[in-house]
């Protein structure tokens, strides 16, 4: 329920919506460095998911990556970062 939840959120179209999905996404991650699922279901969206849904996790995955305490897998992260190079969204690939 909770992934369906998140997923309905950040693809949501009205700004302030996608915005606070954005936040709860990034709390989870920095609350919970132990689930791994989650940050690989947050990873697996930034592929599948619709644009707004995909920036809206890359972004959380960016601010909390940018903790050096937080445990992710290089490789992973690094291939999510060569794909959102080539991203539309200036915001997104700089």
């Amino acid at each position: 329920y909770l992934y369906k939840w998140l997923d309905n959120i950040l693809a949501c179209h009205d700004i302030r919506v996608h915005r606070l999905g954005c936040e709860v996404v990034i709390l989870l991650l920095e609350l919970n460095p132990d689930q791994s699922n989650l940050f690989n279901w947050a990873v697996d969206r930034c592929f599948t998911g619709s644009h707004q849904l995909a920036s809206g996790c890359f972004k959380a995955i960016a601010t909390v990556c940018g903790n050096r305490n937080y445990p992710f897998d290089l490789v992973t992260l690094l291939n999510l970062v060569l794909f959102k190079a080539s991203d539309s969204n200036r915001e997104i690939y700089e």
